[in-house]
């Protein structure tokens, strides 16, 4: 299964999701122990080839490259990250987020604002407006319209409580598959939820 980035929300929940139900993932192809091997396609713009060259039988991804693949006719989505087992646990779990530096906080918290303020704007305008948001996208990124027009995106610049679980279970997963050795090993998110989010911007 391929993946465009390390980080990446999909590959991480989807990481994830396989450990919870007991599969072995690698990224070692001579890990013949392994359930699934991953494999970094490094790019978004590598998944279709890799696809049709039979590199990889498939790839985990964000929208709307995967509503690319059918629209083109070279892939189909058999699943969507929210609706893997166990239901209810993955939905919610947050994608992109806007990150700043203490100093930076400090430093320009009026010019912070203003561009949080835009972002709510346009989050909710895209929300309202589907069909010219998605002629933006496929302009912006050099999709087809249809492609654009498929995708099942929301945004939300409003950390729900449900947001903020999700949140949690990225957290409490990825620890658990020892994938922190720093401040955040061995944490829940309310022992260092002041740590990671300032919502002062966003209210």
């Amino acid at each position: 299964m391929g993946y465009h980035s390390p980080t990446s929300a999909p590959k991480m929940v989807f990481e994830a999701a396989l450990f919870d139900a007991g599969l072995k993932t690698t990224e070692d192809a001579n890990d013949t122990s392994a359930d699934i091997l991953l494999v970094d396609l490094k790019e978004t713009t590598n998944f279709i080839p890799a696809l049709t060259s039979k590199q990889v039988e498939g790839w985990v991804g964000p929208s709307p490259y995967p509503e690319v693949a059918l629209a083109e006719g070279q892939g189909q989505i058999v699943i969507q990250l929210q609706d893997l087992p166990p239901e209810g646990k993955w939905h919610d779990t947050p994608c992109c987020v806007v990150a700043a530096s203490d100093k930076a906080i400090a430093s320009y918290p009026e010019e912070l604002k203003a561009f949080l303020n835009l972002m709510a704007q346009n989050s909710e305008w895209c929300n309202e407006n589907v069909e010219e948001a998605a002629a933006i996208t496929a302009e912006w990124i050099g999709i087809s319209k249809e492609a654009a027009e498929l995708a099942t995106l929301k945004y939300t610049t409003d950390p729900s409580d449900s947001w903020k679980d999700g949140a949690g279970v990225y957290l409490k997963t990825l620890d658990t598959m020892s994938k922190f050795s720093g401040q955040l090993q061995g944490k829940e998110l309310q022992d260092i939820e002041a740590q990671l989010f300032d919502f002062q911007f966003v209210k």
